[in-house]
């Protein structure tokens, strides 16, 4: 926190535009679980895309070369230490790079999820990599996740949305949330305690939970969705409130005032991932740094809104700078011979064979097993069910699949999303306790006895 306000700066010095007041003071802005202003945003509220934009234009400046559209396929490593790691393009063309040290920024897992807020193209590759290469991971059960607008665009349910009291309706046109909520409890107050993500931890929790089981129940629309009806705040909208949502959403075809949006439960961000082992952001393997969403151990269950952007920059930081200082020192050396072996070994599955199915719709499975086992609601035995609907499929993978050059980047790609999605439900089905994100359905309580604690693993023995 303490070191906010420095990165901050650096990236005003890059010429992110952050809103300013007409003192020429920054807008701060409350954020999802904030108590204070402490947020700072771009005018149009794409503040990530604004930093990644300028952080293109610097790399650029110093003409940084940069390979666009490689995957990371895994890690490799000389005498217990990283020294390199190796890629894949689109056209299945393998290229190695070798390191003294290695910075995994390869964001989260929101590709193996049916509809979310980020990218697709976030299949938990550095994960899986850390994963394989024996690194811990710690808290890959708690996930960020919530109502969210999906058609014409993505986006999320923000808490001054639910002020308006919209009606929520399924399929038929039915009003269902009453449904759903325990005697007492009324929609108002719900609304009154919505922010963006789900939590247990006050009643919002039943709006989550009641379009993620009418939805699973097949009583929403044909593209599995919910109906958002603002109708009745139309006055509102044309007053000025909810202005860049209700402007975004006008531009690209829909009018909140005049028609009801499609809303679903979409993953936003995994809380856990690759365990920073010091201030430094190095991990548990030596030479190995993380940043960014593939990173844990920085937070609990919960991750107050506007922190993920700060933690990027600091431990961006410190881990650039410290992975420099590394590689100085020993210099790039190839992967010893044991790395490399185990390495050929994994290429070897997916050797070109005479499979008659493309990988693509095996990933499209995987986000159907984890969308409905994974997600709002849990429960041991549809965790059980999803882990073995994920070894049906790796099996499928590796038995029947045409992996040709052109398919192997999205084959290598499914194997790495197999791992996270392996790695994320056998800690769901660990955490025997209700917390934040993770709702077990059977142990619907926070357990602070047992389990007010990190959850911290290793792949063994494969």
């Amino acid at each position: 926190a303490y070191e906010v306000p420095e990165r901050f700066w650096d990236l005003v010095k890059l010429g992110v535009p952050f809103a300013q007041k007409t003192d020429g003071r920054f807008r701060q802005r409350h954020s999802d679980f904030a108590t204070y202003r402490r947020t700072m945003a771009v005018p149009d509220g794409s503040t990530g895309r604004a930093i990644a934009e300028a952080l293109a234009r610097e790399l650029q400046r110093r003409e940084i070369p940069v390979d666009q559209g490689v995957m990371l396929v895994d890690l490799l490593s000389t005498a217990g230490h990283l020294s390199g790691a190796l890629g894949c393009d689109r056209q299945g063309n393998l290229i190695r790079y070798e390191a003294g040290a290695v910075v995994l920024a390869t964001g989260g897992v929101s590709a193996l999820y049916p509809y979310q807020v980020s990218t697709d193209e976030m299949t938990g590759d550095g994960l899986a990599a850390a994963i394989r290469a024996g690194a811990e991971i710690v808290n890959v059960e708690f996930h960020q996740m919530g109502p969210s607008i999906l058609f014409p665009l993505r986006t999320g349910l923000s808490a001054p949305l639910y002020r308006l009291k919209p009606r929520f309706l399924n399929g038929a046109g039915q009003e269902f949330l009453a449904r759903y909520l325990p005697e007492g409890i009324s929609e108002e107050e719900v609304f009154g305690h919505k922010v963006y993500p789900f939590t247990i931890s006050n009643v919002s929790r039943y709006l989550d939970i009641a379009i993620f089981s009418e939805i699973q129940a097949g009583r929403g629309t044909g593209r599995g969705t919910v109906l958002c009806d603002f109708t009745s705040a139309a006055d509102q909208f044309r007053a000025g409130r909810c202005r860049h949502t209700y402007t975004r959403l006008k531009a690209a075809g829909v009018d909140l005032a005049r028609e009801p949006v499609e809303v679903a439960i979409a993953f936003q961000c995994i809380n856990g991932g690759v365990r920073m082992a010091s201030e430094h952001a190095e991990t548990t393997l030596p030479g190995l740094y993380a940043a960014g969403e593939v990173a844990g151990g920085i937070r609990g269950p919960d991750r107050p809104g506007g922190n993920s952007l700060g933690e990027c920059q600091v431990f961006g930081h410190r881990a650039g700078v410290q992975a420099a200082l590394r590689a100085r020192e020993r210099g790039s050396l190839p992967p010893d011979p044991a790395s490399r072996q185990v390495l050929e070994e994994r290429l070897a599955r997916f050797s070109p064979s005479q499979g008659t199915q493309h990988p693509s719709p095996l990933m499209s499975r995987l986000r159907q097993v984890m969308g409905q086992h994974a997600l709002v609601v849990r429960h041991a035995t549809g965790l059980d069910q999803a882990l073995a609907e994920i070894e049906e499929i790796r099996e499928t993978l590796e038995k029947s699949a045409r992996i040709d050059r052109e398919a192997l980047f999205s084959a290598l790609e499914l194997d790495n999303a197999l791992l996270c999605a392996r790695a994320i439900l056998e800690a769901c089905l660990r955490r025997e306790e209700s917390r934040s994100g993770h709702y077990r359905t059977d142990f619907p309580h926070p357990d602070d006895r047992h389990w007010r604690k990190s959850l911290v693993a290793s792949l063994q023995d494969g």
